[in-house]
């Protein structure tokens, strides 16, 4: 279970996402923002985990390299795994494996 101050730091972490994809590629996750606004970044993480299939945003970062700023990577730091479920970390690790991306240990 998540603490007050872990939730409000992870949202933040999320909303960091946000601006360092935007910072290093230009590419601008607008829909992502106004979801992590709108539920708080825990919440709109484990929805977004709960998709079945890869995102077109991350597929987009894939394209621009920057899949190490994606939600998936943040998901598996290990400062935030404990937030997650197996389930949900399998598949923030399976989408990043889809994309050949090797999140570093």
């Amino acid at each position: 279970m998540a603490t007050t101050t872990e939730t409000k730091a992870f949202h933040l972490e999320m909303r960091n996402v946000y601006f360092s994809v935007q910072r290093v590629s230009g590419y601008r996750a607008t829909r992502f923002l106004q979801l992590v606004d709108r539920i708080g970044g825990l919440e709109a993480a484990k929805r977004l985990l709960s998709a079945g299939d890869i995102s077109n945003g991350l597929t987009e970062l894939c394209l621009k390299g920057c899949l190490q700023h994606s939600m998936e990577c943040l998901v598996l730091d290990k400062k935030w795994r404990h937030l997650f479920t197996d389930d949900q970390l399998a598949t923030a690790q399976r989408r990043l494996e889809q994309l050949h991306y090797r999140v570093p240990a």
